[in-house]
């Protein structure tokens, strides 16, 4: 009432999502986080992650909700109806984010970290990697991260000294470390796939110098299927006090 959700349908881009049909999904929204997602809490957090043959593996717990959680569209409401996503209206997916926050923070953080590297492909991406990634991203195939900190550039990110050299047109080798990485790895998915900051050579000092470069874990061939290694390695997750399901890794690129 107060944020006023049922004058969204006034609008034609959400129409279809009357009053009604708002309370409907915000219990139901609601309901699935505290009975499917909420009982692995403890669980996952007890188990926590661990590193296996260089790959990181999460509480067995989280596979089932997860899997849920794409399957009956709770983690990508606000995803288009082009990518199989509802379409819903940014408040009504915040209502139901913060619901499966409070369920389990260590899942939720996989469905935020990969939606946000999606959302950066799809909006500023070629065309190319739109068509590799943001629908497998969107349904939960792979997962995403954010890749910005290094050991000495925290919030000083323009210190970052990681590096790209262009091999071919639209190709870069990516080289350096990057640490504090949110569900860093997993497998959850099939592949991960990075947004990494690096500097490419020639370009300035500063965060004026970065740029955004997307980097599979394993290459994506043109039909879609996975290629080789990508020449990612996850070196270490960190020992948290907290949210112990969700992986926040140091990860190596080209070295």
């Amino acid at each position: 009432e107060w944020l006023k959700i049922g004058q969204l349908s006034e609008s034609e881009k959400f129409a279809e999502f009357d009053q009604d049909t708002l309370d409907l999904m915000v219990q139901e929204g609601i309901r699935f986080a505290i009975d499917v997602v909420s009982p692995t809490r403890s669980e996952s957090d007890r188990e926590g992650c661990r590193i296996e043959d260089g790959r990181v593996k999460v509480p067995k717990c989280l596979h089932e909700p997860y899997q849920q959680s794409y399957e009956l569209g709770w983690a990508s409401m606000g995803v288009s109806q082009e990518y199989g996503g509802m379409g819903a209206p940014a408040t009504l997916v915040l209502i139901v984010n913060e619901a499966m926050n409070g369920a389990n923070l260590g899942l939720s953080m996989f469905f935020g970290l990969t939606s946000g590297a999606a959302d950066l492909i799809d909006t500023y991406g070629s065309d190319s990697l739109k068509q590799k990634y943001v629908a497998k991203m969107y349904q939960g195939k792979f997962t995403g991260t954010m890749c910005l900190s290094e050991p000495q550039a925290g919030s000083d990110v323009g210190a970052g000294t990681t590096s790209a050299e262009s091999v071919e047109d639209g190709v870069y080798k990516i080289k350096g470390s990057k640490c504090w990485i949110s569900s860093g790895d997993s497998d959850l998915g099939e592949n991960v796939i990075h947004a990494v900051l690096a500097r490419v050579k020639g370009a300035p000092d500063g965060t004026k110098g970065l740029s955004l470069f997307v980097v599979p874990h394993t290459r994506v061939n043109d039909d879609g299927s996975l290629g080789d290694w990508n020449d990612v390695t996850v070196v270490s997750i960190e020992d948290k006090l907290g949210i112990h399901a969700s992986p926040t890794a140091v990860l190596n690129f080209g070295e």
